[in-house]
């Protein structure tokens, strides 16, 4: 079960201009990746976890690699570019 809390401090992060991305769910999951060191996420399990549609956590990832954020992995998940 997902702690609703959590997803509002990271919303509330995103918020506050620590994070500069124009769409929210993008800010989400770079707040999601830079607090959980680690992370492998695949669109799907980014969708899921989120809450929001796959499509758009697909564009938002893609978007973070674009932005040298995060690095696509060889089977289709994306990390943190260190």
């Amino acid at each position: 079960m997902r702690n609703p809390n959590h997803m509002k401090r990271l919303a509330a992060s995103a918020s506050s201009g620590v994070l500069e991305h124009e769409h929210p769910l993008t800010s989400l999951l770079l707040g999601m990746y830079r607090e959980m060191p680690g992370l492998k996420l695949t669109p799907p399990q980014a969708a899921r976890l989120c809450s929001a549609d796959p499509d758009a956590c697909a564009r938002s990832l893609e978007q973070l690699v674009h932005d040298g954020e995060l690095r696509r992995g060889t089977q289709g998940d994306y990390l943190a570019r260190n």
